[in-house]
């Protein structure tokens, strides 16, 4: 079982939000979480999905695609919080 420790200020998805997130179908979002390739939150009968864990599998997939990137986390993150990436978080 895939489970993850949360910070105080991660915003959870639902599996159709997930999977809206990455732009992908609910089933292949199960498939990649039964796989162990994206952690998944167990509440009693809920599951959830970390935004900052989805947004940490497509930074992976990237590095592993040889693509350089910008840490798509802080930049999230930022935008959401109405506050300059710049200033870090």
């Amino acid at each position: 079982m895939n489970e993850t420790i949360l910070c105080d200020n991660q915003q959870l998805l639902n599996s159709r939000e997930a999977a809206k997130f990455l732009a992908i179908s609910e089933r292949s979002l199960w498939q990649l979480a039964k796989d162990g390739l994206i952690l998944r939150v167990r509440m009693k009968k809920s599951v959830r999905f970390a935004k900052t864990d989805l947004i940490a599998f497509v930074n992976q997939q990237k590095e592993r695609a040889g693509v350089k990137f910008v840490p798509l986390v802080v930049a999230e993150i930022a935008r959401e919080e109405n506050v300059p990436a710049s200033r870090g978080i």
